[in-house]
């Protein structure tokens, strides 16, 4: 793992340093940040199969959170950064500007730490309801 917090461009290659780094420095606004891309199918599936976290629906899509996640204009963040949303909502986030829509709903730093322990409570549907009834 390497990360300079000196320079421009920080490194976190540790997905565990990435989110005690966003825990740890809430006068930081995270844009500066290039994070390792995560893919992972089954994690995608496991969020599609929770319901809406704005809206509870269950036509639900795996969302990415982009903004602040090291992901530049039009390129998707890693699969550590989804949230589950419903078409409705998902279609929403995408038209308005991404931080605005979060702000209605605690703002993108609480939306990507529940992305985060989402990551972590993969295939522990008991666990990731608690998360969303949290949120």
């Amino acid at each position: 793992m390497s990360r300079t917090w000196s320079g421009e461009r920080h490194l976190i290659s540790d997905v565990t340093a990435w989110r005690d780094s966003i825990l740890t420095r809430e006068n930081t606004m995270f844009t500066n940040f290039k994070i390792a891309k995560i893919r992972d199918k089954r994690h995608r599936r496991f969020v599609a199969s929770l319901p809406c976290v704005i809206c509870r629906r269950t036509d639900v899509q795996a969302a990415h959170i982009s903004s602040g996640n090291g992901a530049g204009m039009g390129l998707k963040s890693g699969d550590n950064c989804i949230v589950p949303l419903c078409c409705t909502c998902h279609t929403q986030q995408h038209k308005v500007d991404e931080v605005k829509f979060w702000e209605g709903f605690g703002g993108i730093k609480k939306a990507t730490r529940l992305a985060n322990d989402l990551y972590y409570a993969t295939r522990n549907r008991e666990r990731a309801m608690m998360l969303l009834e949290a949120f």
